[in-house]
C-alpha cells in the first residue's frame, strides 16, 4: 500500500501596460493565488505473472484570480483622466475524484498484455464578475459594480487503456497501446460565462525500445496518433484570454531518442521529433479582424475564420535536441562537462497562425560543469542561452480599445549561475 499526499500553494502578480505608444493609457495587473491538496492511495500486487495496481485519488483546489486596471480616457479620444476601467475576477473551486486499476499480465516470458481503466469525476464551482466602468474616476479602493455570477457544473468520464509489448530479442521490445483521455471542462474565471465542455482524446501509439552493444547504445522510437474532440483552445475575447472548445483536432508524429557511449564516460544524445498537429474543424471569430475571412460565419452569425488545417499553438513541426557530456576523475571526486543544443521549428502562439504572433525557427545552446565530491556534495555551474538570443515564448493580440497590440513573454536571456546539491 502506498499513500501519496501533496499540498501546493502559489501566488503571482504581473504588472503590465497594454500601451503600444509609450504613454500610460491602460496599466493592467494580472494576479492569482491558488491552494491545492491531493491524496492518492495505491495498492500494488506483483506476482510472477501479474503487476497490478488499484487506487483512488482526490483533489481539492481553490483559485482566486483577477485582471484589473484603470483606463486613461485619452485612449478613446477623451481627456487625460483615469476612470475606474476594467475588472474581471473571482474564485474557482474544484473537487475531483477518481478510481483506477491497471494490470500487466505476462502471457509468456516475452509477451505482456496491459489492461487498465479509470473513472474520473470533477465538479467546478465559480463565483466571478466582470465590469468595464467608464463612468467613475479611478479609485483603487473601489470594486466592480453589479451582481456576482454563480455557477457550477460536474463532469465525469470512463477512460480505458489496452496495451501489448513483446520482446523480439534480448533488451529489444516493441509495443502498441490504445487509450482514451479526458480533461474536464472549466469556467473562464472572470468572464461570468458558461462552462466549457470537456476535452476528449483517443490515443494510439506504437514503438520500439532497445539497449544494444552491451549497454553502450540505447535507441527508442515511437509513432503516435491523437484524435481530439472539443479541444480547449485559448484566444483573446474582449479584454480576457479565454478558453473555447474547438470542434476537432488531430496530432500524429514520430519521436526518436538515441544515446551512445562510444568510449567510457563520453555520452552523446540525440532526440528528434516530427509533429503534425492540426485542427480538423474549427470556426472562430477574431476581434482584431472583425471582417473574418469573407466567407465564414460562426454559430452566432458573426464573421469568422475557418481554421481547418491550421497548426495548433505551441506545436512546432520539428524539434532536434543534441547533447554531449564527458566525465573524468579529479582529486576529491569527478568532473562532468556537458553541452546542449536545442533547435525548434517555427512555433505559432495563436490558432490563427499569424507570423507576427509566432517565434521563427531558433537554436539555443547551454553549457554545464558539474563537480561531484566523494562526500556527496555536488556543484554545478551553468550558462543557458549562451548566444543571448531573444526568443518569444508567447504572444496574443490584446484589446481592440488600444488598437489590438501584440503582447506576450520572452524566454530568459543569457543566464549563468551555480547550483549546490547534496546526494544522500
Amino acid at each position: 500500500m502506498r499513500s501519496l499526499s501533496a499540498y501546493r500553494s502559489s501566488d503571482f502578480l504581473v504588472e503590465s501596460d497594454l500601451n503600444p505608444v509609450g504613454v500610460n493609457l491602460f496599466p493592467i495587473d494580472f494576479g492569482e493565488t491558488s491552494d491545492e491538496y491531493s491524496q492518492e492511495l495505491q495498492l500494488n500486487l506483483n506476482t510472477d505473472r501479474h503487476k497490478l495496481v488499484v487506487g483512488a485519488f482526490y483533489m481539492h483546489e481553490n483559485i482566486d484570480g483577477f485582471i484589473k486596471g484603470p483606463l486613461n480616457l485619452r485612449a478613446v479620444g477623451g481627456p487625460d483622466l483615469f476612470v475606474q476601467g476594467f475588472y474581471s475576477g473571482g474564485r474557482l473551486k474544484t473537487d475531483a475524484a477518481a478510481v483506477f486499476a491497471q494490470d500487466s499480465y505476462s502471457v509468456t516470458d516475452r509477451l505482456r498484455l496491459t489492461l487498465g481503466a479509470r473513472y474520473s469525476w470533477e465538479r467546478k464551482k465559480v463565483a466571478d464578475q466582470s465590469d468595464f466602468n467608464f463612468d467613475d474616476l479611478y479609485d483603487a479602493a473601489n470594486g466592480p459594480r453589479g451582481p456576482i455570477h454563480h455557477a457550477a457544473r460536474s463532469f465525469n468520464a470512463f477512460t480505458p487503456k489496452i496495451g501489448v509489448d513483446f520482446d523480439i530479442a534480448d533488451k529489444v521490445m516493441v509495443y502498441a497501446s490504445y487509450s482514451k483521455g479526458f480533461k474536464a471542462g472549466t469556467f473562464n474565471l472572470g468572464s461570468a460565462g458558461p462552462a466549457l465542455d470537456p476535452e476528449k482524446v483517443d490515443a494510439y501509439e506504437v514503438g520500439l525500445k532497445s539497449t544494444l552493444l552491451d549497454g553502450h547504445l540505447r535507441a527508442n522510437i515511437s509513432g503516435f496518433y491523437y484524435d481530439y474532440s472539443d479541444l480547449q483552445v485559448g484566444k483573446v475575447q474582449g479584454q480576457l484570454l479565454v478558453l473555447e472548445n474547438a470542434a476537432a483536432a488531430e496530432i500524429y508524429g514520430i519521436e526518436g531518442e538515441l544515446t551512445l557511449e562510444p568510449v567510457r564516460d563520453l555520452i552523446i544524445g540525440l532526440n528528434a521529433s516530427w509533429l503534425h498537429a492540426r485542427f480538423k474543424s474549427y470556426i472562430t471569430a477574431d476581434q482584431a479582424r472583425p471582417g473574418g475571412d469573407g466567407a465564414t460565419v460562426d454559430e452566432n452569425g458573426v464573421p469568422a475564420f475557418d481554421l481547418s488545417g491550421n497548426a495548433l499553438p505551441q506545436a512546432p513541426d520539428y524539434t532536434i535536441d543534441l547533447s554531449a557530456q564527458y566525465s573524468f576523475d579529479v582529486p576529491g571526486g569527478s568532473l562532468t562537462i556537458r553541452g546542449e543544443s536545442n533547435w525548434s521549428d517555427r512555433v505559432f502562439f495563436s490558432p490563427f497562425n499569424l507570423n507576427y504572433m509566432s517565434q521563427a525557427a531558433y537554436d539555443v545552446q547551454n553549457a554545464y560543469v558539474t563537480y561531484r565530491m566523494d562526500s556527496g556534495l555536488r556543484l554545478t555551474g551553468f550558462v543557458r542561452n549562451i548566444g543571448n538570443e531573444t526568443i518569444r515564448a508567447s504572444g496574443q493580440v490584446a484589446t481592440t480599445i488600444l488598437g489590438s497590440p501584440v503582447i506576450g513573454f520572452v524566454k530568459p536571456p543569457r543566464t549563468y549561475g551555480l547550483t549546490v546539491a547534496f546526494d544522500l
